[in-house]
Formats: structure tokens, sequence, C-alpha cells
């Protein structure tokens, strides 16, 4: 082990010029390979039925796609989509966005995804991480109007809830059979974990999932679960209506703060009154409401600088206020999460961005920064190691010469002053000496070194004579 580290020392120091040169070289070489190649590509997971059959491109009202395009198409980045139609699924099969993701065969680089609050393996998240929550939907909850039986979670159990779920990886919809059981990487999941810590199961309680027939005010149902407040664009627009003129209300749960304390993955917050529609007063009170959070989970080996790129774009996108959030509250990584959060993007929110996003374009700051995220680590590996090994190797080589002369020094001194009789150790000590110089075997024998012993073997020669020793 020893005598392979000082031939590393060795070839170190005796290439040193030669390792420098070539580093230069293949910087080189990559700087014009990326000129001659600006733009870097990063590859999104979506769902099939966002695809327009006409363009071949996301639908227009998949607004985040097209805005995060525009945003990394000025940094010099260009973003594609991948569905899981290529690998072999069609819509019907179709599986959550990050289950994709985590599937073997997928080539997206990032989804987005919902922090479903499962325990996940770790085998799955140490392959990837988060960028952080980007967005919080409202879990809320109806019942019709002057009904006033339901004040706490456990009057939920016996009512009749209806929601709406399309299928995701099932050819059954979630809660139509007992063997139905939602992914943990779904939003049903959400939905499905949040009613078995209320305590209601279908055993107990009859619940509906009115796929693919949207919910309407005609059927039968006490209670009316959704994400997010219904709207004239959505699966729910028929009960649009119904809520704005308070044919439905919305359920004020007193006991939901306590509960939300047993689901750590969603957030307890307030909606205001009259957040949804001022004109209409909806809510007609300030509101209580569990939020589930949806953040982008990304590759661990996806390039840093697409993860800079990608955090940026990102940080534009979803710092903006909105009707249940503040500015700059998203993105952040406030509450648990599945997976890690990645350290590019952890310490963007922390610090902000990199120096030289603030002096050069986004394009050039990121080839810069690319080429520091490669050549940093290779000069402060490799550079003490040019400089450093060489010396170590040089003091120990002149240690096994040198520390011959303590004992040359000591005898010369002694030699002189002795009786006759007494020399005979001091003769045998010198003739040590000399042989431990001759027979000295150096780990790599270098001109330099090949000196040393010469220069001390004479100066034996010398401390000898001058003694009056003879061979």
């Amino acid at each position: 082990m020893q005598n392979t580290f000082f031939k590393l020392a060795h070839i170190l120091n005796i290439h040193k010029w030669k390792i420098i040169f070539l580093i230069f070289i293949g910087a080189l070489s990559y700087t014009l390979f990326y000129l001659a190649k600006p733009k870097s590509e990063i590859v999104i997971g979506v769902q099939i039925k966002s695809i327009d059959s006409q363009t071949n491109e996301p639908v227009a009202r998949y607004k985040g796609y097209h805005e995060l395009k525009t945003k990394l198409a000025e940094k010099g980045i260009q973003l594609k989509y991948t569905t899981q139609r290529k690998i072999g699924r069609d819509e019907a099969a179709e599986k959550p966005d990050l289950e994709a993701l985590i599937d073997s065969d997928s080539d997206a680089d990032f989804v987005y995804g919902w922090n479903t609050g499962a325990n996940l393996d770790e085998k799955v998240t140490k392959n990837f991480s988060s960028l952080g929550a980007m967005s919080q939907t409202p879990i809320l909850m109806f019942v019709r109007k002057g009904d006033g039986r339901i004040k706490v979670t456990k009057d939920l159990i016996g009512k009749k809830i209806i929601f709406w779920s399309s299928p995701e990886g099932h050819d059954k919809p979630l809660f139509s059979s007992s063997e139905v059981k939602a992914s943990v990487y779904s939003d049903d999941y959400i939905l499905e974990s949040l009613f078995e810590r209320m305590g209601v199961t279908p055993s107990n309680t009859k619940i509906t999932n009115s796929w693919p027939k949207p919910v309407s005010i005609d059927q039968d149902w006490d209670v009316w679960v959704t994400y997010g407040m219904p709207s004239k664009d959505s699966h729910n627009n028929v009960m649009y209506s119904s809520v704005i003129n308070h044919q439905v209300e919305f359920l004020n749960l007193e006991d939901l703060p306590g509960v939300s304390r047993n689901l750590h993955h969603l957030k307890l917050s307030t909606i205001p009154a009259s957040t949804f529609n001022p004109s209409a007063n909806v809510p007609t009170l300030d509101l209580p409401v569990l939020m589930a959070n949806r953040g982008v989970i990304v590759r661990n080996g996806l390039d840093p600088v697409l993860v800079l790129g990608l955090t940026e774009a990102f940080q534009g996108m979803y710092s903006k206020p909105t009707l249940l959030n503040e500015k700059d509250e998203f993105p952040n990584f406030l509450q648990d999460n599945q997976f890690k959060p990645n350290p590019v993007a952890l310490d963007y929110y922390k610090n902000g961005p990199p120096l030289l996003n603030k002096y050069l374009p986004p394009n050039i700051s990121a080839f810069v920064t690319k080429l520091l995220f490669i050549f940093l680590p290779l000069f402060t590996i490799i550079w003490p190691l040019l400089h450093f090994l060489p010396s170590i190797y040089g003091f120990y080589v002149k240690h096994k010469i040198t520390h011959w002369y303590r004992d040359l020094e000591i005898l010369e001194k002694i030699y002189p002053t002795l009786h006759e009789d007494e020399r005979q150790h001091y003769l045998d000590l010198i003739r040590e000496i000399e042989e431990g110089i001759q027979n000295l075997r150096l780990p790599i024998m270098h001109s330099h070194y090949v000196q040393e012993l010469f220069h001390a073997r004479a100066h034996i020669e010398l401390t000898k004579q001058k003694l009056g020793i003879k061979n």
C-alpha cells in the first residue's frame, strides 16, 4: 500500500505539467462543444389527456407547461415532454406522473407530484429529490343548504359521501369496489388516508365515486368532497352554479385543527370569507381547510445547471400571490416531504441566485456555472495531489537518507576523544551507517534522490578520512 502511494506521488511529480495540459485541453474541448451546441434539453412527464391531438403539444389550458417552457427557453434550456404512451400505456391504464417517473422505463427528468404522506421505500426515494412544494389545493367539503347535522369529523360516519376522481393505474375508480386501493403516488391516496384517519370507511359509510359522471345536485348524497373550488372549466362545472347560488354550503368541521395534527403532510389553513367570489359572498364565513401540496420531483442524476434553471423558473412562476397563498410563500420546503430536498434548490431558496446570474445573461451564466461545477471539484482534488504528494514523497526519501547523518555527527564529535579500546564500538557504528547507505532501497529511484545517495556516501568517506579510519 505504501509503495503504491509513493509510486503515485512519483508519477504525479514527473507528469504534473502533462496532467495540467490534458485538463486544459479537456476544458477547451468542452467549451467548444458547449458553444457549438449551447441549448440543453430537459423532459417533463405529463398526462396523455393533456396532449392536444392536433398540435401534438400540451393543451392551452395546461398553462404551467407553456409558462415553464418560455422561462427555460430564456435560459437556453429546451423543455420537452413525454407521456406514458411511450412506455406502452394508454390513457385508461395511465398511472400518476410520479409513479411513471419512478418507473425505470420512463425517460422523464422531472414531474409534478402530490405529497401524499405515504411512507415510501428508501429504494425509491434515494434516487429522486424534491424541488419543493409549488402550490396548495384545499380539500373542500360541501353539504346541502340548511343541513346542520355534521359538526365534527365523527359525524361523517354513516353519511352518504360523494366525490369525483378518475382511476389512475386501475381499471376501476377508487371506492368502486373493496379491492381497489389508491396508488401511494396519487391524490386519491390523500383522500383515502384522510377518510381512514377520520374513521370513515366503506364498511360504515357509503362512499361513492361518481366518475365518469360529474357530481350533481340531483344525486343522493349528504357530503360532497372535492379538491379545490369548482369552476366553469372544471369537471365539477355542473356544481359551480350550486355553490355560487348557495344551494350547497361549505362544511365547517369544528375539530379540523385536531385532525390536521394527525396528517403532517397536509397544512391547516383558513380561507377568508368571500375569497372565491366576493359578489356572491363565497364562502360566507372564514373557513378552516386542509391543504394538500403539489411539488416537483427530479432525478438525482440531473445536471445541476438544469436543476438550477428549473428552480429559478419555478421561483418566478409560483412565488406570485394567489387567492390561497401570499407572495413568496411558494416554492418551499416547510412541510414534511416524501423526498429529500435537492441541495441546489435548497441553497437557491435560502441564499438566492448564484452571483453570476446577477451580472451575466442566463445562457452565459449557465455555461460558466457548468464549467465551475465540473472543474472546481477537479482542481480541489487534483491540484493538492499534484502539489503535496511530490513534496511528501521527497520528504520521505530524504528522511531515509539524512537520518544517518545524526549518527555520523555524533561519531565525528566523540571519536577523537575516545581511547583506543573504546573506539571499536564506534567503528562498528560507522560500518553500520556505511552499509545502511549502500543497501538503501528507495520505492522509486529518481535522478535527484540518486544524487542524494552519492552525496551521503561521499560524506561518510570524508568523515572516515578526517578521523583516520581505514576500511
